[in-house]
């Protein structure tokens, strides 16, 4: 967490999770692993990260409308990665997952904050090499999957939902991209 001490700043959150790791080591430093994860981030209320469910005009009863906003991020993720060592100047690692909300991990070299608040697989792959003794190279490729939202419904500017027109129309959309993909190349030299 962060201000643990002094949760009434701004930079206050506080991470309550179980993290669980299952390492097989083989021969030559080969390692298969299994993880799951389970965590909560909770922070002060923000309500701007919330829209009423219920449009409020005066005189109306609230109903059911969070006007607390988001107070905490859920999270879980539950995967396996792999690293075979070919010899001692070339390696291959990788990692298959799924999380639903707030996650992060390291990948390979790399630190990873991720969210999804409808559910993601997450794949990433490297390869590793010391080409001599003194210059080393990785190479990562890394594709990050959002399943699609099943619930999305379009809302004019007063948040009052748009049904179909006249013409037989229906608005819909999604404006988050469901791949992402990401390309990483890092050289060493040592001396």
């Amino acid at each position: 967490g962060r201000s643990p001490q002094n949760d009434r700043s701004l930079e206050y959150f506080d991470n309550l999770e179980f993290r669980g790791r299952l390492r097989f080591r083989m021969s030559r430093f080969n390692e298969l692993s299994l993880l799951y994860m389970n965590s909560k981030v909770i922070f002060h209320p923000r309500p701007r990260l919330s829209f009423p469910t219920e449009p409020t005009a005066p005189g109306e009863e609230f109903q059911e409308t969070n006007f607390a906003g988001t107070a905490s991020l859920p999270g879980s993720a539950l995967g396996a990665a792999y690293t075979h060592n070919f010899n001692e100047w070339l390696k291959v690692r990788g990692y298959l997952g799924y999380y639903n909300g707030f996650f992060w991990n390291f990948e390979d070299t790399q630190f990873f904050v991720t969210e999804s608040q409808r559910g993601a697989t997450r794949f990433w792959f490297s390869v590793y090499s010391r080409i001599s003794n003194q210059l080393s190279m990785r190479i990562k490729y890394t594709r990050d999957h959002q399943y699609p939202l099943t619930f999305v419904e379009a809302r004019d500017s007063q948040n009052t939902p748009i049904g179909p027109t006249n013409d037989g129309r229906q608005y819909s959309g999604n404006l988050v991209q469901p791949n992402d993909e990401f390309y990483y190349m890092e050289f060493n030299w040592h001396f």
